[in-house]
């Protein structure tokens, strides 16, 4: 179909078009027929209409398709066209949003992920894998801290150095699980005879030691040492069968035996020999070189 002005004509392509695939212009091209053709009316319906002849009636016969020059080429840019770019935008801009997010969320659990590992990294450095209590590295670290605060608060400091007596004959006898399960027995009762303010920690196999920080009085380290031999003494309930166990403990405290923490450790492992020596299952204060039980 070709229109000329608002007058609409029907053109009919040479026979030799068919066999040329697809034609050189589009739908809606500007063009013009350079060469010569036909014009073939249709003698019934030439003269309808007002007397004039009607463009329906007549067909433009191209002579060859070499005669036809394409002027200007139809837009690409159509409704049809922008609808679909647009929908192929939308989706390739939620495709991206999407990705986006699903990288968002790998790269936050990973990061979570690498966190809680250096979490539980730092817990397994600092305590011990049996009982959970802080191990001689973070004792050392709290011990430091507590040793600055008390010229700066004028407090006192308690160290109980506290070992087993007889679980040797508790693994020899129940075995080594029963031994451990003693261990965590003994590690939730000298937590629970403390404050929350207080450390527990494990040195290894059945020592442990407690820092008492901000002592009002170095004679409340007494007091609770005491109340650990009691609360030790009582029976251990392991796999039916009852453990009785006690302990040796040796007080040493801060300022009275000065602020060194090496030495205060060595002062509370010598106290604590002597409470074995003299009969354990008791605590024995070491001061100025001597001590009382």
């Amino acid at each position: 179909m070709l229109r000329s002005g608002e007058s609409l004509f029907s053109a009919v392509l040479p026979k030799d078009a068919e066999g040329r695939g697809a034609l050189s212009w589009k739908e809606g091209s500007t063009i013009r027929v350079t060469g010569i053709c036909s014009v073939r009316m249709d003698p019934k319906t030439t003269g309808q209409g007002g007397g004039s002849v009607q463009p329906a009636s007549v067909s433009i016969l191209l002579r060859s398709l070499d005669d036809v020059t394409v002027l200007h080429a139809p837009s690409w840019w159509t409704r049809g066209h922008a609808l679909v770019v647009l929908c192929i935008v939308g989706a390739l801009t939620f495709a991206a949003l999407a990705w986006i997010f699903v990288l968002r969320r790998r790269v936050e659990q990973q990061t979570q992920a690498i966190r809680l590992s250096e979490e539980r990294l730092r817990h397994l450095s600092q305590h011990d894998v049996l009982t959970g209590l802080p191990n001689r590295f973070l004792l050392n670290d709290r011990l430091s801290i507590s040793l600055k605060r008390i010229s700066r608060f004028d407090s006192a400091l308690g160290l109980l150095m506290i070992d087993l007596d007889g679980f040797k004959e508790v693994n020899d006898s129940l075995g080594h699980h029963a031994g451990d399960l003693v261990l965590c027995e003994v590690a939730a009762r000298l937590r629970s005879s403390v404050r929350a303010t207080d450390t527990v920690a494990r040195l290894g196999g059945d020592e442990f030691i407690v820092l008492l920080p901000d002592l009002h009085l170095a004679v409340e380290a007494e007091s609770i040492a005491d109340k650990i031999v009691s609360a030790i003494s009582e029976p251990i309930t392991v796999e039916s069968t009852e453990v009785l166990i006690s302990v040796s403990i040796g007080v040493c405290t801060s300022p009275a035996e000065g602020n060194d923490a090496e030495k205060l450790l060595q002062c509370a492992d010598a106290a604590m020999y002597q409470a074995k020596a003299a009969g354990k299952n008791k605590y024995h204060v070491h001061r100025d070189g001597a001590g009382h039980c």
